[in-house]
């Protein structure tokens, strides 16, 4: 008799179920107060930084990647890739606040020149 190989998603449900479990024991060792709340997630109360009552909830899966074009399936999913995406992302943001930011002091510092200039002419016409 041949062994039976699994499906992709039931190797996936697999992975998935471990790595939950380890996740979950190394915040229960961790001393949290860890609860199961569906079958990719678990929870956590937490306090925030002013001492208000909060809950952390951690989610785990197996990503298929890039859904294709019906009944084709997905494109493989590349996690050095999506980090890479992120850096640049965040790299992107961060260089756009910045622009933002100087933008916005240049254009005060313009106002508060204007403003300045046309205080100086005040005084001068009251001489």
């Amino acid at each position: 008799m041949s062994e039976k190989k699994m499906t992709k998603t039931a190797l996936d449900n697999e992975l998935r179920s471990a790595t939950l479990a380890k996740v979950m024991e190394m915040f229960s060792n961790a001393e949290e107060e860890v609860m199961q709340v569906s079958g990719t997630a678990f929870a956590f109360p937490t306090v925030d930084s002013e001492g208000n009552d909060s809950w952390i909830e951690i989610s785990v899966k197996v990503p298929k990647g890039e859904k294709l074009g019906k009944g084709e399936g997905y494109a493989g999913y590349d996690g050095y890739e999506q980090a890479e995406f992120y850096k640049n992302t965040q790299t992107e943001k961060a260089e756009k606040a910045a622009a933002a930011k100087a933008a916005a002091e240049a254009k005060r510092k313009a106002k508060e020149e204007k403003k300045s200039k046309s205080k100086e002419k005040e005084e001068e016409g009251e001489d």
